[in-house]
């Protein structure tokens, strides 16, 4: 049996093309996106509140944070930082600045000073000294990185400006980014990650830093080097948000990703995980893949991925299933189906096999066809299905007169309005009344033996703001 059925180089198939990351050779854009201005003067208006304070954070900050010149990369970065640090308990404000702060960035500066923002922000972290929040660069033995998680957003917006900008400005980034390949980990996985081609950086960056962002899944350039981040990942985010850095790696590494997807499955993923799994084993060019599909297939999650496989590679697939014929209902139906629709190929199959597996295919190819029923003999809902021929189109019935009522109102109680207009828009239509507010005669009551004393802040507002986790209404 073959090791592997090659093609002289590995591609997945235009619908998995789309998930795949852009880079300069195989995944090119055809040009570079442009700069929604909307997004720029977003990021104008959100910064705007949050630049005072960031500068007093910087300021109180050591060297050489304290001393970069604001306009320069890493004194972005810094206020970059310190405006996610005070934006930190809005979510909202937090997402717009991830969104739009990259593309005010290439409205004011060059790609590859971009790119070094980016590389930049990576190598930063945040630190509470006494009541101040203060910015400094992350060492290498840095644990701390959980105060730089939202740094992969500006790497991974930059992805594609990188990918399709021109050779001259792409030989600058590449110069940017080469002062960052031997940097801090963090450093290192930007570097790797914004030039995909440079297989000599890959293994730097997977090393130093854990645990590692989930972009991290598309920087290996060995099956090796992907399964070994499999530990090192967040494993709820591989098959979700990390599923297109995963496609983007075993569309360069090929057959040798197969054992990270057989991990994959190993750790029991859900039904839609699984079955993405089981879509990209079916592309692999290797009879080891196959082989695996044909394991599960009583795997209801794998089943269309196996046909997928055994049709795209009829004659390794007779081979894989007479070997395994005995093994399962499954195998063996398979196996007969495959057989049957190629007579010709199965008998050359059979030849070159050992016994016992020729054997299994010899006894199908022996049955013969069946033959195709007479209509006469079927019932009449097989001979002419409802959906074969034409349907009369029903005449649709218009009501005349009918008008809508012209005293609708929407009534509010005394202060209502106003106080629902208060709560966010993701929580209106879930929020009942609050106990003590307009619209509800609730009194507040605490929890047995949890009483806060109605000291609380919710308690003694009037009326109370929230629930403090000790009081409830009766």
């Amino acid at each position: 049996m073959s090791q592997r059925v090659d093609e002289v180089r590995f591609e997945l198939p235009d619908p998995w093309r789309r998930k795949i990351l852009p880079d300069r050779n195989r995944h090119r854009p055809a040009s570079a996106p442009t700069i929604r201005q909307g997004d720029v003067d977003t990021a104008r208006e959100t910064i705007s509140p949050l630049i005072p304070q960031a500068r007093r954070m910087v300021a109180a900050s050591p060297s050489p944070v304290r001393d970069a010149d604001p306009a320069s990369p890493l004194g972005v970065a810094a206020m970059t930082l310190a405006m996610l640090s005070v934006a930190r308990a809005d979510w909202r404000t937090r997402g717009e600045l991830q969104q739009t702060l990259p593309q005010l960035w290439l409205a004011q500066m060059s790609l590859p000073s971009a790119v070094s923002c980016a590389a930049g922000l990576a190598g930063l972290c945040l630190e509470e000294d006494g009541e101040q929040m203060i910015v400094r660069p992350a060492g290498t033995g840095d644990t701390s990185q959980a105060w730089t998680v939202s740094w992969t957003w500006a790497a991974e917006a930059l992805r594609t400006p990188v990918a399709a900008c021109d050779d001259a400005t792409h030989e600058q980034v590449v110069e940017v980014l080469t002062s960052y390949a031997s940097a801090e980990p963090l450093q290192r996985l930007v570097a790797a990650y914004l030039a995909p081609d440079r297989g000599d950086w890959a293994q730097a960056a997977l090393e130093g830093a854990d645990p590692l962002p989930v972009m991290a899944l598309a920087v290996p350039h060995t099956g090796d080097q992907l399964l070994g981040l499999l530990d090192r990942v967040p494993s709820y985010s591989v098959g979700g948000t990390g599923f297109t850095n995963l496609v983007t790696a075993v569309d360069r590494i090929g057959a040798d990703a197969l054992p990270t997807l057989k991990a994959l499955l190993d750790d029991d993923p859900d039904a839609a995980e699984a079955r993405n799994y089981y879509s990209l084993i079916a592309e692999l060019p290797s009879d080891e893949a196959l082989d695996l599909l044909i394991e599960h297939i009583d795997d209801p999650r794998a089943g269309a991925s196996v046909l997928t496989a055994t049709d795209r590679r009829p004659g390794p697939a007779l081979d894989l299933l007479a070997r395994r014929a005995s093994a399962g209902r499954g195998t063996a139906e398979l196996l007969a189906a495959r057989a049957r629709s190629d007579r010709d190929l199965a008998a050359e199959v059979a030849d070159r096999l050992p016994a016992g597996a020729a054997a299994r295919i010899r006894e199908v190819l022996a049955e013969g066809d069946h033959p195709d029923a007479d209509p006469s003999q079927l019932p009449a809902l097989l001979v002419s299905p409802p959906w074969a021929g034409k349907r009369s189109r029903k005449t649709q019935t218009v009501i005349e007169g009918l008008e809508a009522p012209d005293d609708t109102r929407l009534d509010w109680l005394p202060g209502e309005q106003e106080e629902w207009l208060t709560v966010p828009n993701y929580q209106r239509g879930h929020n009942p009344p609050r106990p003590g507010s307009a619209g509800s005669s609730s009194p507040i009551r605490c929890w047995p033996g949890t009483e806060c004393g109605g000291t609380s802040s919710c308690c003694s507002s009037t009326p109370p703001r929230n629930y403090c986790g000790h009081c409830w209404a009766v």
